[in-house]
């Protein structure tokens, strides 16, 4: 495939309710703006989107809008991941030529802001997500490497 020198492409986010039309109607208005790159729809936050179906109420738990973890916590690229960026590419492949799809992801660093660790009480934000990482450094691992396998299936 040949990329432009000035490839068009967005970075996700989409400003509509999530619903299976909404997710389609955000990829046929890419399409019909003559994006090169198409991007699955952001249509719900994205550390929801990657946290999310992790939670199992042990390990990890979502609580009022927070995520508490403990060091059981063994992220795994869950169906519910993969749905985003299987979904677009399906939706794209019923089109006519090749349209390329640009999968978004978020970094670890972005995830932990989201984390809690279970019984640590640490300071408000920035402060308790230095705290956080520098105390709990195995958070930032096992997201790395959560975020690394969802990176190589997209």
């Amino acid at each position: 495939m040949r990329v432009p020198p000035l490839a068009t492409n967005l970075i996700g986010s989409f400003p509509l309710e999530y619903s299976p039309a909404n997710f389609s109607r955000a990829i046929d208005d890419q399409v019909e703006a003559g994006l090169d790159f198409v991007s699955y729809p952001q249509l719900v936050d994205m550390n929801l989107m990657f946290l999310e179906p992790l939670a199992d109420g042990n390990a990890l738990r979502q609580e009022d809008g927070r995520f508490y973890v403990t060091e059981d916590f063994d992220p795994r690229v869950t169906k519910e991941v993969r749905m985003w960026s299987e979904d677009a590419g399906e939706q794209l492949r019923k089109k006519k030529g090749i349209i390329p799809l640009k999968s978004c992801v978020t970094g670890p660093f972005t995830l932990a802001a989201s984390l809690t660790v279970e019984g640590f009480e640490g300071r408000s934000f920035p402060g308790a997500y230095v705290d956080l990482l520098v105390e709990h450094p195995w958070i930032l691992e096992k997201l790395t490497r959560y975020v690394f396998k969802v990176a190589s299936l997209y």
